[in-house]
């Protein structure tokens, strides 16, 4: 129930947004997203998974807009105790929304709150150690929180659109005691201008 009323705000919000601005951009493409996993056990590392995004960007100002994104792609969830660890995978999709500042013309930074939901159910990749059986991650959560900081670099620009290149990182908020949940990823978008008269 909690999903359905999250994603009828963020449909309404993003229809209000879209509606007030001077300007509407949309953009699709590829991210890679890699997991943290900060393991104290030797060679244990996320090798990176890649997926897919859609975003949309208002324009409210000259140098800042709100946007809104949804990205589907599959993460790794790491839990460790000092004798054990585990590694599940799921794949979530995620709904954030947020501001973009533009100090220069092919530069800007951003900030999302972000929530992700599962799609399917979460698979068990690898299990070391006994505690490790007795182990939950985040994988088994209906909902996640985090916060999305970004760049994005304006690689190539023409009339009919622009390539844009991002680095992100995203902070969970509902990690649990062992776990890193946190990731970094590149995205690379096309970005057109859909506004009315344009």
């Amino acid at each position: 129930m909690l999903s359905y009323v999250v994603r009828s705000i963020f449909i309404i919000f993003s229809c209000s947004v879209a509606s007030a601005s001077q300007g509407l951009l949309f953009s699709t493409g590829i991210i890679s997203q890699t997991s943290i996993f900060e393991s104290s056990f030797p060679g244990v590392a996320d090798n990176g998974h890649f997926g897919l995004g859609i975003v949309g960007e208002a324009s409210s100002e000259d140098y800042g807009s709100l946007e809104s994104s949804i990205y589907f792609y599959q993460k790794h969830f790491y839990r460790e105790t000092s004798t054990s660890y585990r590694i599940d995978e799921l794949d979530v999709v995620e709904f954030a929304l947020g501001y973009r500042y533009w100090p220069f013309s092919r530069f800007s930074l951003g900030f999302s709150f972000a929530t992700t939901y599962p799609i399917g159910s979460a698979v068990n990749k690898k299990i070391q150690g006994t505690e490790a059986l007795g182990l939950e991650t985040s994988a088994q959560d209906i909902t996640e929180y985090y916060l999305v900081t970004n760049m994005q670099f304006v690689t190539w620009r023409e009339p009919e659109g622009e390539f844009v290149l991002e680095i992100r990182h995203s902070n969970s908020f509902t990690s649990r005691a062992g776990e890193n949940a946190n990731q970094i990823g590149v995205a690379l978008l096309f970005k057109q201008n859909v506004s009315r008269g344009k």
